[in-house]
């Protein structure tokens, strides 16, 4: 609504000097999303007084491939509250990658001066050649969800009316499931002994037999990472295990994922459950404690290295910094699995109301999907 027949709206432009903060925020979102990002009137946003303004607008207009958000995003490091840099930071680190500066261990004053300025050397010796579409391509969704019903051994993807577009059933007890490309399914089913590759009809057209595995990702290379209790593992396309290893310290592995630079994340019980990074070769590098008390699935890291934890005993969701302090959080009731979607929302699944729900950046509910039955896990593709 914000541009009618290639124009933007009058009234929609007005609304980007109005002196209420919301309403010229959203006008600045609704006109970068709807393709008026040059208009220079929205552009002004990017000097507004309220860094509030400039933090959502500047997302707008990076998401739009608006290079010249991106400085101005970088100054808000060291000016906005710990609590709301993340989303600056997940943005940053899509971009970066490999080449993004080493996060301080502490936010105080100075380090937090010295990390803006670390970005602004990584903007000026790579700006030339930075690709913005990558930031449309991780918030881009097609409005599916893909859902996993424990009792029932079912997985249902939904269309945008939570309408089932096809399910796969006869699953044995599956606690972790991929969305494949070409309607393809990678579950791990823990009492059937097996990950397997379905199509849309339900049938097998890749295993491998493992004994109860937890977690399920097909990696880039094509081969697949599995983890139990007490064993993580890589296997190529012909299921032969071409890597292993131990949790750290001989802790029971609760949830886990393998990370784009290769490393493990994973909650681990030893003792009581913490969370852990580590390399290849088994080196603890990070870890500190965290309240979980449920197995299966992967732990949610986000690109800037922050960590989502489901804290079933505490009704609510939080997000840890590098160094586990908690920067985040949102009322949830006994939550067991939480995903971070490419618009800054938290998809949750309920251990006890049988439901997923999808949490704006605020924790209020903007979407949601009942089953009759217990619904663990959900992911939007």
């Amino acid at each position: 609504m914000a541009v009618r027949d290639g124009k933007p709206d009058p009234v929609v432009v007005e609304a980007l000097a109005d002196r209420q903060l919301a309403r010229r925020t959203a006008a600045g979102i609704a006109l970068a999303r709807a393709g008026a990002a040059k208009l220079p009137a929205l552009r002004k946003l990017l000097q507004d007084p309220k860094p509030q303004v400039r933090l959502l607008v500047g997302l707008a207009l990076a998401q739009a491939r608006q290079k010249e958000a991106l400085p101005v995003l970088i100054a808000l490091l060291d000016e906005l509250p710990e609590a709301k840099i993340g989303e600056v930071e997940n943005l940053l680190f899509t971009l970066a990658g490999e080449k993004a500066p080493e996060p301080p261990a502490e936010l105080w004053l100075e380090e937090r001066k010295k990390y803006r300025a670390a970005w602004d050397d990584w903007y000026r010796a790579h700006k030339d050649g930075l690709d913005l579409g990558k930031l449309a391509d991780a918030a881009r969704l097609t409005g599916h969800t893909l859902v996993l019903l424990l009792d029932e051994g079912r997985a249902v993807d939904l269309d945008r009316d939570n309408k089932p577009r096809w399910q796969v059933e006869g699953l044995k007890f599956p606690l972790d499931a991929q969305y494949l490309p070409g309607d393809h399914l990678l579950v791990a089913e823990y009492q059937g002994g097996r990950v397997s590759e379905r199509n849309r009809k339900g049938e097998v057209v890749w295993e491998k037999r493992i004994p109860q595995p937890l977690v399920a990702q097909r990696l880039p290379t094509g081969n697949t990472f599995i983890a139990t209790s007490n064993h993580f593992s890589e296997v190529d396309k012909s299921g032969k295990e071409v890597w292993s290893q131990t949790p750290p310290l001989g802790g029971r592995i609760m949830k886990a994922v393998r990370l784009g630079n290769g490393h493990i994340a994973c909650i681990a019980e030893v003792g009581s459950s913490r969370f852990y990074e580590i390399d290849r070769d088994g080196n603890v590098l990070r870890n500190f404690p965290v309240q979980v008390s449920t197995s299966g699935g992967r732990i949610e890291v986000l690109p800037n290295g922050h960590v989502l934890v489901p804290e079933k005993d505490n009704d609510r969701i939080v997000e840890h910094n590098r160094k586990g302090r908690r920067v985040w959080e949102a009322p949830f009731e006994q939550p067991i699995a939480a995903v971070r979607l490419g618009n800054g929302h938290t998809v949750v699944t309920s251990y006890q109301s049988k439901k997923a729900v999808e949490l704006d950046r605020n924790g209020k509910p903007v979407w949601e999907y009942e089953s009759a039955t217990r619904l663990t896990r959900a992911w939007r593709h």
